[in-house]
């Protein structure tokens, strides 16, 4: 599993404002944006970098995003999910998002990269 250190934002620069980095803490497991994609934030109307996934209003939208970021910590691995349905304030979210592992020790998730791309 990569580290953070292994991506140069400068190579990204063509997604970045589709990208999110979450820092994640173990015991008890809790998800934190260090950045929150500004694409995304621009769309569903709220910027959540420096935020707990708790900060997510929607608790049916907060259940999916622990859930996906939950999935990638258990199993280590990149996660895609497809996203069809609409969220309150009537922002509709019809997305694709891939979430990858990140782990300064190649063992323990530490963070997640997420990539968000509206259908």
């Amino acid at each position: 599993m990569p580290a953070r250190a292994d991506f140069d934002p400068v190579d990204l620069k063509y997604v970045l404002g589709h990208l999110s980095l979450v820092d994640v803490r173990h015991n008890p497991l809790s998800f934190r944006f260090r950045i929150h994609a500004s694409n995304v934030a621009a769309r569903v109307g709220f910027d959540l970098t420096g935020k707990e996934v708790d900060a997510i209003a929607d608790m049916h939208y907060r259940k999916l995003v622990r859930d996906h970021y939950t999935a990638v910590v258990e199993q280590r691995r990149p996660v895609f999910k497809f996203r069809d349905r609409v969220m309150t304030d009537n922002v509709c979210l019809h997305c694709e998002v891939l979430a990858l592992p990140l782990g300064n020790d190649g063992e323990t998730v530490d963070r997640i990269m997420s990539a968000f791309v509206w259908c």
